[in-house]
């Protein structure tokens, strides 16, 4: 369960370094400014929907030469354009890569025949550190049977040292990891 959301989380994470990448040319984002000023201040940022991978979304916070930039909220969605719940990464952006502090929340459901979102209660949570629209550094990976891991990651996985919390709050592993391994004391 823990590889397949390590999985999933990888996926927004690489789809969202995708969406905020340099290139300009290759893939910038698309959308309009919808208040505020996305250029340099505060602003709302619709974007647009990509019709092979993305079904649009929204971001509101801080800009710098037209990058989300600063402090942002970013939320998916559904295939009707209507919000949901289902991926928001809240937290430091840096010339429009996911970069710094932040919190990632994915909620477990699925989408209907109608493209409508239907949320379950149970969810999975990152609170750390970002570069560059991946995990690096240190963070608290919250999953949706209860258990935990807190410790340091790079390039999205499990390395350095770290702790690996059953859900009850008992300690499953704890020690050096590698690569989302457990390598020992």
């Amino acid at each position: 369960m823990k590889k397949i959301w390590l999985l999933s989380f990888a996926l927004f994470l690489s789809f969202s370094g995708l969406l905020f990448s340099d290139d300009a040319d290759k893939n910038s984002v698309e959308g309009k400014c919808i208040s505020g000023n996305c250029q340099n201040g505060n602003g709302t940022f619709e974007i647009s929907k990509d019709s092979e991978n993305f079904s649009g979304g929204k971001y509101v916070g801080q800009f710098k030469n037209g990058k989300f930039n600063g402090k942002g909220t970013l939320t998916w969605y559904d295939d009707r354009g209507e919000e949901v719940k289902s991926f928001k990464y809240a937290g430091q952006f840096k010339d429009g890569n996911i970069d710094g502090q932040g919190t990632f929340t994915s909620v477990i459901g699925y989408f209907d025949n109608r493209g409508v979102f239907k949320a379950d209660e149970k969810f999975f949570k990152y609170i750390g550190e970002f570069k560059n629209g991946v995990i690096n550094g240190k963070g608290l990976a919250a999953y949706p049977d209860g258990s935990k891991y807190v410790g340091e990651y790079k390039d999205g996985s499990y390395n350095g040292k770290g702790t690996f919390y059953n859900p009850d709050g008992s300690i499953y592993k704890q020690g050096r990891w590698e690569n989302s391994e457990f390598k020992g004391e």
